[in-house]
């Protein structure tokens, strides 16, 4: 039986120019294409095409305004920021209070991978919840979606016979530390253990993008998990004649994508072009603004049609260093039926025992595998191939679960 559906998301679906994006539009179309009623309320945390939004749901379509909560809680190292700088106010630059400003700096160095995590609802703006209750009054759902567990109070605003999902996205407990381990500031929502089951218990189906996922959230919560990995578009973009050893890479500007492109440049990029001296790096997305001008690189920014994008390139990249979750770079790329070589963390997720593409560990190794594409056409012709029967294989998958989170 159809269901009447509510999507509730601080990430717009429109424009798709980040994997996240890309994640909730394809889970909305494919609902849709099941022949549920969906609905979507948009939580204006992020800006976002809503004429776009609107144009494709109509009246299903609704805004919701969002205030950042003003009252957010304190980390441990911003509360010690904070005192020092009040004795310095109050007490004068005297011995006492260097001494104590000194104590305060190396306590935060020691304990900085616990000055980070946000509580659970610390995103949450209490503001909007009526304006979800006045919707669900109007239109009575049968289920609801949350997107993202730092959002699932809103799952509270429902009736027991209402069937409460959260769509997670990824793990964030201790996100953060991913990045301290690679020398580098946090970004984004990360908390801990308690708090994620604490947001995660408020569902009832946990829908995970990787099953790596699923047995965590299952184990820390005690609520049903289903892997529903991203859908995909599936249509073979991949053209055997060369278009000039161009190297694709596609990417919004989050931390995981600069440090990622930012490695490829300095320490792979010149390995290429000894070998291939008219190699061209395209860069795609918003990843663009934050790499610097230099030879061989082509910023293509934000474009319209990815389509158009993946049929200039002879291979795709994504030498990710980290990872939070599924590489969605690397899941569309094999939809699209592109060669791609990425690196054991590029890999996480979709794992096969024949893989449809190359894993280069080191500069050198991803160097050469680079090179090997763009110069072996029965290769790239093969890699193609694969992509595109592992991006159908997937996709029957995927839809299966998702029918199933649904059905519950």
């Amino acid at each position: 039986m159809n269901k009447k559906i509510l999507i509730i998301t601080p990430t717009p679906t429109h424009p798709q120019d980040a994997g996240n994006r890309a994640r909730i539009y394809r889970v909305m179309a494919a609902l849709l294409k099941m022949g549920n009623d969906v609905h979507l309320a948009f939580i204006k945390r992020e800006n976002g095409d809503e004429v776009s939004m609107q144009a494709l749901l109509g009246h299903r379509f609704h805004a919701v305004e969002y205030s950042q909560p003003s009252a957010r809680w304190m980390r441990p190292k911003e509360k010690l920021k904070s005192l020092g700088r009040n004795l310095s106010r109050f007490l004068g630059k005297t011995p006492v209070v260097w001494r104590l400003s000194a104590i305060a700096h190396e306590f935060c160095k020691v304990n900085d991978a616990d000055s980070y995590p946000y509580r659970i609802d610390d995103w949450f703006d209490q503001q909007t919840l009526p304006s979800i209750r006045d919707l669900h009054r109007t239109e009575k759902f049968d289920v609801v979606i949350a997107e993202y567990v730092f959002f699932s109070k809103y799952l509270d605003a429902f009736d027991t016979n209402v069937a409460k999902i959260i769509d997670t996205h990824d793990v964030l407990t201790d996100r953060h530390k991913l990045f301290l381990r690679a020398g580098k500031e946090p970004e984004w929502f990360s908390t801990s253990m308690g708090q994620e089951a604490k947001g995660l218990k408020r569902a009832n189906i946990i829908i995970a993008i990787q099953e790596h996922d699923r047995v965590f959230f299952e184990k820390i919560s005690g609520r049903r998990s289903i892997t529903v990995g991203h859908l995909l578009e599936v249509s073979n973009l991949y053209r055997i004649t060369s278009r000039g050893n161009r190297i694709l890479f596609i990417g919004s500007g989050n931390r995981v994508n600069v440090i990622a492109i930012g490695y490829f440049l300095q320490h792979i990029f010149s390995k290429i072009k000894e070998k291939l001296p008219d190699a061209t790096l395209l860069l795609a997305g918003r990843i663009c603004d934050s790499v610097r001008d230099e030879p061989g690189l082509v910023k293509l920014g934000v474009v319209q049609h990815i389509n158009d994008v993946y049929t200039e390139a002879d291979v795709v990249i994504a030498p990710m260093q980290f990872g939070t979750g599924l590489n969605i770079k690397v899941i569309e790329a094999l939809g699209y039926g592109m060669p791609i070589v990425t690196t054991p963390n590029g890999a996480n997720g979709i794992e096969a025992d024949d893989p449809p593409y190359l894993i280069a560990d080191g500069p050198e190794q991803f160097a050469q595998a680079v090179v090997q594409v763009c110069t072996d056409s029965d290769l790239a012709a093969g890699m193609s191939r694969g992509a595109i029967a592992y991006a159908e294989l997937w996709n029957k998958r995927q839809l299966e679960s998702l029918k199933a989170a649904i059905s519950s």
